[in-house]
């Protein structure tokens, strides 16, 4: 999988996620823009969409 590929995956995952996540749709704006850069941060650690996910909505909530 590609870069663009996994990190398009990742974010979308993510995404998904946060909008089902009241306590984070709370936090102030820039919420894209953060998750943005977790994701691309774990892109350099893993290939696998799911985890990139899952550890960027949890370093959001930290």
């Amino acid at each position: 999988m590609t870069n663009v590929k996994l990190f398009n995956s990742a974010y979308k995952l993510a995404w998904d996620q946060l909008q089902s996540d009241p306590e984070l749709l709370a936090k102030p704006s820039g919420l894209a823009k953060r998750l943005n850069d977790h994701v691309q941060k774990l892109l350099k650690d893993s290939n696998s969409p799911q985890f990139i996910a899952i550890e960027a909505v949890a370093r959001l909530k930290a």
